[in-house]
């Protein structure tokens, strides 16, 4: 089973959009999760804490190189990769966050969204495991 991550900034949530380019920005340094862990902690969803300065201070603080994911964020690199996600997110019947869909390409997914307990993630996979 092969686990692919796309983004879908949710548009309510100010700064969204700049985040999710920030975590792919640390991703080109390896360290995505690590930034996208630290957008959870430190930012909120009315926007605080996921500023531009924001961000650069937290790929600092990852000990990313500067300069290169400064230049990433401030020339919008990821942006239209991004769009191009939350647009198939939708087209997919994505609505909320987490999403997973969950299956095999040749065959269909399964969608789940929302915060699921373990064991309904379990079960689908379970299900298509089985098919």
């Amino acid at each position: 089973m092969k686990f692919v991550y796309r983004d879908f900034p949710l548009p309510f949530h100010q700064n969204a959009e700049i985040a999710a380019e920030a975590a792919q920005c640390a991703g080109e340094q390896n360290k995505y999760w690590e930034m996208h862990n630290t957008l959870f902690t430190k930012g909120s969803g009315d926007g605080t804490g996921l500023d531009i300065a924001s961000l650069k201070k937290y790929a600092k603080d990852l000990s990313l190189n500067s300069a290169t994911f400064d230049k990433c964020l401030d020339d919008g690199k990821y942006k239209t990769e991004i769009q191009k996600d939350t647009s198939d997110g939708s087209a997919g019947g994505v609505s909320g966050t987490p999403s997973f869909f969950i299956g095999n390409p040749s065959k269909g997914y399964q969608l789940v969204v929302g915060a699921q307990p373990y064991a309904v993630i379990k079960q689908v996979i379970e299900q298509e495991l089985a098919a």
